[in-house]
Formats: structure tokens, C-alpha cells, sequence
């Protein structure tokens, strides 16, 4: 593989533009656990490695990198300086890069037969841990909300270990204009039903709203509360998403 060292090189500069611009039509993953699954949903277009790694010691950087793909895949070899300026993980190998699936608008008037999850989590990593949760829990259609975080943004690609490319996300309003959708939402709430003893849809509108802000009041939403032990007020979004999931796909699967 070619060896880069300089901030001139048109691939870094790709690379470090796209990191920081959402609107760029590439998405960067870090680290090889991430990307081995990743290369089996999309292929990358390009494959950097860490000049520093020793290949040698690790079969499954290797076989990354030796990969054949239908397609032509830039791979290279950047300093580690270079490499760190891509990197805010601190990952010790290998960094790819792919091409971002579009995101088409949501329309609230299209019938549905399949569950269906609206997301307004800003934090990257917490919004990545719910799109982890939904492909797990067998949510394939996924909503983000303009308070939401980029979903190809590199910290949800790892937060949700890539599984964000496996789903069909498309972009909504704002949480504020849902109530006008005359859509029925089951939104997570501090003062809902006990999810314990909800009946839940075949078919759920799931909603989890914004980190500390929550959802609108007077909002017209089915909600639900996750029972907790006295003393605690409140659980991440990201592990209360998880949960919600979980206990809609339990009782429709009948996982135990």
C-alpha cells in the first residue's frame, strides 16, 4: 500500500473535510471491529491503515485490507500523525471510509406495516446506541428528527458499531410538530404508563425524545414510563430506547 505523510494529499483532505461536514457524502468508520461488519453491508471506498499497526499481528486487519470488493477500493498507509488527526478514538488500526446512503424524507401519510422508531437523541453516541438497539430489536425503519444528531456522523457509526447501515432512516420534522401529524406515537415519558402492563401495538410508533428537554408537553402522545427504584429519577435515553425495544420485541417473539 502507498504511504501518505502530508496534509496535501488530496484523500486526507477528503477525509478531514468529511469529519467535519455533515453534509458530505461520505461517512468514516474507525476501528476494525466496527468495520468488518460494516464491509458486508457496503463497500468501503477507501481503506486506511495505521502506519505504526503491525499487520502482521492481526488477521483480521488483514483480512479487511485484503478484501476483494466488486469495485476499485483506495488502500493506504498514513503516518500516524496524519492518521490522528482522523482519528478521535484513539483506535490502533484501521480507519474506512464509505459512501453515505441518502436519507429521504419521512412521510407521516405512508401506511406502514412494520414497527417504527422517531429518534430526537442530539448526543451522536447515545443516538448511535439506539440505532444499535433498534436493528437488534428488529426496528429496520428508523426516524431522525431535526434535534437529532447526523446519523452517519463517525461517532454513530461506532456508537451503533454499524449497524446504521443496515437500516432504512429517513428525516422528519421537528419533535415539536408531531402532534400535528395525527399519527399514533407511544413516546417514553417520566410520567406515562408502567411499560410493564402496556399492551402494545403490533405495529408500534415508538418515540424517544430529547436528551434532558424529554418530549412536548401537551403533546397528544400515548406515553410510558420505565418503572425504576427510589432515589433515581431518570435513565440515558440510549439505555431507555434499549429498553423499550427489548420489551416490545420480548413479548412479540417471545425472547425471554
Amino acid at each position: 500500500m502507498d504511504k501518505v505523510s502530508s496534509k496535501q494529499n488530496a484523500v486526507f483532505k477528503e477525509l478531514v473535510s468529511s469529519l467535519s461536514d455533515n453534509s458530505s457524502k461520505m461517512a468514516i468508520a474507525h476501528g476494525a471491529t466496527v468495520i468488518k461488519d460494516l464491509i458486508k453491508i457496503q463497500q468501503p471506498r477507501t481503506l486506511i491503515v495505521r502506519e505504526s499497526f503491525d499487520l502482521a499481528s492481526s488477521p483480521l486487519v488483514t483480512s479487511i485490507v485484503q478484501t476483494r470488493f466488486p469495485g476499485p477500493v483506495t488502500r493506504l498507509t498514513f503516518s500516524d500523525a496524519l492518521f490522528d488527526e482522523l482519528d478521535p478514538f484513539g483506535v490502533p488500526d484501521l480507519i474506512a471510509a464509505f459512501e453515505k446512503p441518502t436519507c429521504p424524507a419521512w412521510n407521516p401519510a405512508e401506511t406502514t406495516t412494520e414497527p417504527l422508531l422517531l429518534l430526537a437523541t442530539q448526543n451522536p453516541s447515545n443516538l448511535g446506541a439506539c440505532l444499535r438497539s433498534a436493528a437488534a430489536f428488529g426496528f429496520k425503519n428508523v426516524v431522525t428528527l431535526k434535534e437529532a444528531a447526523a446519523p452517519f456522523h463517525s461517532k454513530v457509526i461506532r456508537g451503533s458499531m454499524g449497524a446504521v447501515f443496515s437500516l432504512d432512516i429517513k428525516r422528519g420534522p421537528s419533535i415539536k410538530d408531531l402532534s400535528s401529524l395525527n399519527v399514533p406515537i407511544i413516546a417514553l415519558d417520566l410520567h406515562g404508563e408502567s411499560i410493564r402492563n402496556f399492551q402494545f401495538p403490533a405495529n408500534p410508533i415508538f418515540l424517544v425524545g430529547e436528551e434532558g428537554a424529554g418530549i412536548p408537553t401537551q403533546n397528544g402522545f400515548t406515553q410510558l414510563t420505565i418503572p425504576m427504584s427510589p432515589g433515581v429519577d431518570s435513565l440515558n435515553a440510549a439505555v431507555s430506547c434499549s429498553i423499550l425495544l427489548y420489551e416490545w420485541s420480548s413479548r412479540k417473539t417471545g425472547i425471554s
